[in-house]
Parts: structure tokens; sequence; C-alpha cells
């Protein structure tokens, strides 16, 4: 009995994952907030619930336009949620025998390991439409981004706001003025390319390629790293 229930949770879990992997990216799986800036009414992003791993921003919600990624809209698995749902601590079967368990140092896995392990959700791609303007406090930091695509008309990337990812191009806009401390640190980086006049700090990257983006008079360019230097390519 207790096998049969487990493998139709199995099944339920299995037709949601599809669902959200088909569906997951929908309109109202965005949460917003509205503001109004001289008369003119903008959203931010706050929060989207839902398990796809590439995700497309649209430019506006109602019609009115998103302007800014608030803080930690999409940091890491912080986006998913069980729905209040209370899961059994250990009811998912032991996949072997107790003895080889033990032996191999696998733990007995429970209902909710089994959720996070399948569905913890971290994006891996990311399209930002050029309505934004702003990329707030980590908002997707911690994920396993490997892919990001900015549009112009973004002015500012906040402090943490990619840290942790796995990014290893970047092709900023030239409409970027400010890259605040640590947004893209944590990740591997070895490709550049940016406007000219860019306000970064030391820690804005790895490899202190704020240091040398300002010794080469911060220019606008695309920089490659590698033997553990900046260079500028001609």
């Amino acid at each position: 009995m207790k096998k049969f229930i487990v493998k139709i949770l199995i099944v339920v879990i299995g037709v949601l994952f599809v669902g959200y992997i088909l569906f997951g990216d929908k309109l109202e799986n965005y949460s917003g907030q509205l503001e109004t800036n001289n008369t003119v009414q903008e959203c931010t992003i706050t929060g989207f619930k839902g398990l796809k791993r590439s995700i497309k921003i649209p430019e506006n919600i109602k019609k009115i336009p998103i302007t800014k990624i608030g803080e930690r809209a999409f940091s890491g698995s912080e986006f998913m949620e069980t729905g209040g749902l209370e899961l059994p601590e250990t009811i998912f079967p032991k996949l072997m025998r107790e003895s080889e368990r033990k032996k191999k140092k696998i733990p007995e896995m429970s209902l909710d390991d089994l959720i996070y392990g399948l569905f913890s959700g971290k994006l891996t791609k990311v399209v930002i439409p050029g309505t934004v303007k702003i990329i707030g406090k980590q908002a997707f930091y911690g994920n396993t981004i490997k892919e990001i695509s900015f549009a112009e008309g973004l002015t500012v990337i906040e402090y943490g706001a990619f840290a942790v990812n796995k990014l290893t191009e970047l092709n900023i806009p030239e409409t970027v003025k400010l890259i605040n401390e640590y947004a893209f640190t944590g990740n591997l980086i070895t490709k550049i390319s940016i406007g000219s006049n860019v306000i970064v700090f030391g820690e804005s990257f790895d490899n202190e390629f704020a240091q040398f983006y300002y010794r080469n008079g911060s220019l606008a360019g695309t920089y490659t790293y590698s033997n553990g230097q900046w260079r500028e390519e001609k």
C-alpha cells in the first residue's frame, strides 16, 4: 500500500512538473509592485512563482511597463513555492537495501528532498527586456545562470545582482552607467563587452576586471581573460 501511494505521488509530481515546464512562464506567475514616477505608472517585478529554468521577463504587466527587477526577486530557489503543503517527513521508500545505503553513506530520502532535488527551479537562462532600467540588489543571486540577455535601456545593475552563477560571457548594453559591488562575482566570466565610462567597483567582477578597465581609460570594448590577465580585443 505504501509503495502504491508513493507511486501515485511521483506521478502527480511528474504531471505538475511537466505543467510548469510548459506553462510556468505565464504572465500571472510574476508578482509586481506599482509605482508612480512623475504621474507615469511603472512596475517593479518582486517575485516569480514557477519552476521554469529559462525565462523571458515580460515588458509590461497589464500594460504598465516593467522598469525594475526588485531585490532578490529571482534569487536562488526562493521563487519556488510549495503552496504551504505539509509533506510527511520520510515517506519516500529506500531505493536500496539499508545495509547498502549505509555503506555508501546515502541518506534516507524524504519527499521534500525529492521535490527539491528534481524541481529546485534554479534559473539557467534569462532574457531581460529594454523597459527594465534597474536590476535590484541580489535579484538573480545564487542561480545557475549560464546565459543572460540584456537590452539597451538598462542603466543600473545593483549589488550582487548576478553573483554566484555560471556566467562565462557578458554583453553589457552601452546604456549601463553603474555596476555596483559584487554584481557579477562568483561566476566564470572570461569575456566582457562593455560601454565607455561605466562606474564599476573593485569587487564588481572577479579577477580585478575593474582595475584593468580603469587602467585602460574606461574605454568601450570587448575584454577577454586568459592566463591570469585581462586583454582588450582589437
